[in-house]
C-alpha cells in the first residue's frame, strides 16, 4: 500500500468491481458488520447501564431501543454514504437488513444462553423482525431519488429513525414491564405483517424504480 492507493478506495474499488450476483463476499461481510454491530450496542449500553438503572424502567427501556437504533441508523447512513459519493453499486444498502439479522441473531442467541428457555423461540416472531424491519425501513427511507432534495431525504431518514425506535420501544416496554399471555402471537403478527408491507416497499423502491439497476420508472 502506498500513498497514493490507500486502503479505503482500494476496497470500494474491490466492492464496485464485484459482479452483481456475487453474494459470496457481501453476505458474509453484512453478517461480519452485524457482528460488529451487537458488540458496539453491548459496549455502549453497558456503559451507560449506570445512568440507565438510575432511570424509571421504561425510560431506560426506551433508551437502551433508542442506543440500538442509533447504530443500526448510523450504519445504514454509511452504506448510502458509500453509494452516493463513491459509486459503489446501489445494491450495497440492502446488506444493512442482512447486518440487522445477524445482529438479532446474535442478540436472541445470548438471551437463549442467559436464560435457557423455549420462550426464545417465541422472540424470533416478535423480536427479530423488530431488527430487520428497522434496517429495511431505514433503506427505503434514505434510497436516493433523483427528484427528491436532499431536506425531503433528510427528513425521511429522521421520520424512519423515530418510527424505527418507537416501535423497538414499544415492545421492550411491553415484553418488560406488561406482558401478557398473547403478547408473543400478537407481536409475531404485527412484526410479520411489517415485515410484508416493508418488503414490497424495498421491491417498489429498488427494484422498479431502479435504484439497483440504474433504471428509472416511466
Amino acid at each position: 500500500m502506498t500513498v497514493r492507493d490507500p486502503i479505503i478506495p482500494r476496497v470500494l474499488r474491490f466492492f464496485k468491481a464485484r459482479p452483481p450476483g456475487d453474494t459470496a463476499i457481501l453476505i458474509p461481510g453484512a453478517i461480519a458488520a452485524g457482528l460488529v454491530l451487537w458488540l458496539s450496542v453491548r459496549s455502549a449500553q453497558s456503559l451507560l447501564s449506570g445512568l440507565l438503572h438510575a432511570l424509571p424502567e421504561w425510560i431506560a427501556l426506551t433508551l437502551n431501543a433508542g442506543v440500538e437504533e442509533s447504530f443500526r441508523f448510523a450504519f445504514a447512513l454509511l452504506l448510502m454514504a458509500m453509494v452516493l459519493r463513491t459509486g459503489v453499486r446501489p445494491k450495497l444498502v440492502l446488506y444493512g437488513v442482512v447486518a440487522s439479522w445477524a445482529l438479532a441473531s446474535a442478540e436472541n442467541l445470548s438471551y437463549l444462553a442467559a436464560f435457557p428457555s423455549a420462550d426464545v423461540y417465541w422472540r424470533l416472531g416478535y423480536s427479530l423482525p423488530i431488527h430487520v424491519n428497522a434496517a429495511a425501513l431505514y433503506a427505503v427511507a434514505l434510497a436516493p431519488s433523483p427528484n427528491a432534495a436532499r431536506a425531503a431525504t433528510a427528513l425521511r431518514g429522521g421520520v424512519a429513525f423515530l418510527v424505527g425506535w418507537g416501535w423497538h420501544a414499544a415492545f421492550n416496554v411491553v415484553a418488560g414491564i406488561h406482558p401478557f399471555a398473547a403478547l408473543p402471537a400478537l407481536g409475531s403478527a404485527l412484526n410479520l405483517g411489517a415485515l410484508i408491507i416493508l418488503v414490497v416497499l424495498i421491491e417498489s423502491t429498488f427494484v422498479i424504480q431502479g435504484a439497483l439497476h440504474g433504471r428509472r420508472q416511466a
